[in-house]
């Protein structure tokens, strides 16, 4: 897998290289105001990508590509190309990521970038002068074809470092920025028009507004992430109290996400699930159930009994925080089964909630990927098999067939697996710690 990313990240570079050179044979007017307006589009982009926010997994969010689009829609040429080269490689020295990250956030830019100018150039536009309107479908194409190859080039990344496929990665991502991106291409022509009638005061007050927008939404960010930490410190406190399920909240999380993804959920839904997991077991924290879970053996009659009372708890607990009213129903029943056999209330087949039945098989692969006093952890095809037999009775048939069908079942055996972060965000495609879905910027 890593050398398939390498590969990838080469072949990247060189397309850059290739169509850089493509745009200086294209030629076209290089004027003193449009070098001009590429240094103060270029100095708006550097700042903007050096403060950029940070995002989950050592990822970081940027607006840099506002005004390097604004830049190509006056300047389409290879001062806007080398403008963007230049930034680039100066705020990645400064915020010194591994050699391999910085080479795609460098090669993705300016593959996207001069792609996006050849197609403007192709249509017949040389940039768009103060006298004329909007350039209609020169100016669509400069910035469609600068989200679809920075889409791409980002979606095959985070297709290679999950092991999923090229194309349902680019959907979910691609669905995701689309407002983003529609809003993008009024913001850029405003840029534009601002600059070509009021020159640079106007340009200014534009860029602090714009990038006053940006640090609210890196609070808001900042602050959602220190909740979801709050929930990862709780539940791991949880947890401590049982030698054989340290961890499991998390791990239960990330494969519910793993599933709700195999079954075409939205990113959103796919968070939800994921917060969902998190809690599932929350209740244990209530003193009654202390000594049962620290028991050793087996459970008596009464203690299963007392047990089975867990979720019933985690669901009051959840109830409490007014954000996670969604989450109630899910925590609650994710320990009913499909043929009505499980608790707390014995409901049956679609009348449990969906996230629950994902809950279910995450919670159950969890048990059996996990080691115990009694017998080793199992494989891939052990965990199949187990999967197949008990479909229809414990399992949702059409979440089972979903999973094993999908290329994502195996990343629930990868443990040290890098997990990747998707977060809608309005900054241009490059790689992360992990690679991050559009527009983010390595750490």
């Amino acid at each position: 897998m890593e050398r398939k990313l390498t590969a990838f990240i080469g072949a990247t570079m060189a397309l850059a290289v290739c169509a850089t050179v493509a745009v200086v044979l294209l030629g076209g007017s290089i004027n003193s105001k449009g070098v001009q307006a590429v240094v103060c589009f270029t100095v708006f982009a550097f700042v903007a990508q050096v403060q950029a926010f940070k995002l989950p997994h050592s990822a970081a969010g940027s607006i840099s590509f506002l005004p390097f689009l604004s830049s190509a829609l006056i300047a389409p040429n290879w001062v806007t190309v080398s403008a963007a080269f230049c930034s680039m490689v100066v705020s990645e020295a400064i915020r010194r990521p591994a050699l391999e990250k910085a080479l795609f956030n460098i090669a993705q830019l300016v593959l996207s970038i001069a792609c996006a100018i050849i197609a403007f150039r192709l249509l017949g536009a040389d940039g768009l002068e103060p006298s004329k309107i909007l350039p209609g479908v020169p100016y669509l194409s400069l910035v469609t074809t600068f989200f679809v190859v920075n889409t791409g080039a980002v979606s095959g990344v985070i297709a290679l470092s999950r092991g999923q496929r090229f194309t349902s990665v680019w959907r979910e991502h691609a669905f995701r920025t689309l407002l983003f991106d529609v809003i993008a291409v009024f913001v850029v022509y405003s840029f534009v028009w601002v600059y070509l009638r009021v020159d640079l005061p106007g340009l200014v007050l534009l860029a602090v507004f714009v990038l006053g927008t940006r640090q609210l939404y890196s609070t808001t960010l900042e602050l959602a992430q220190a909740n979801q930490d709050l929930l990862q410190v709780m539940v791991a406190a949880i947890e401590m109290r049982d030698p054989y399920t340290s961890g499991h909240s998390q791990r239960v999380a990330e494969y519910s996400r793993i599933i709700a993804r195999s079954i075409g959920l939205s990113a959103r839904e796919v968070e939800r699930v994921g917060v969902a997991a998190l809690l599932h077991d929350v209740g244990k924290i209530d003193q009654r159930f202390a000594d049962i879970l620290q028991k050793p053996g087996r459970l008596t009659d009464e203690e299963r009994l007392v047990i089975e009372e867990h979720p019933v708890r985690s669901a009051e607990l959840v109830a409490m925080v007014s954000g996670l009213q969604d989450l109630v129903a899910p925590v609650r029943h994710h320990h009913e089964r499909w043929d009505g056999g499980g608790y707390p209330d014995g409901i049956a087949g679609e009348n449990i909630p969906l996230t629950a039945r994902i809950i279910v098989f995450a919670d159950t692969i969890d048990a059996m990927t996990s080691d115990r006093p009694y017998r080793p952890a199992l494989g891939p095809e052990d965990v199949r098999r187990e999967l197949v037999k008990h479909r229809g009775k414990q399992f949702d048939p059409y979440i089972c067939d979903r999973l094993l069908a999908s290329d994502l079942y195996v990343q629930i055996f990868k443990r040290e697996a890098p997990q990747v972060e998707t977060p809608a965000t309005a900054a241009p495609a490059t790689v992360a710690a992990t690679p991050a879905p559009a527009p983010v910027i390595a750490a």
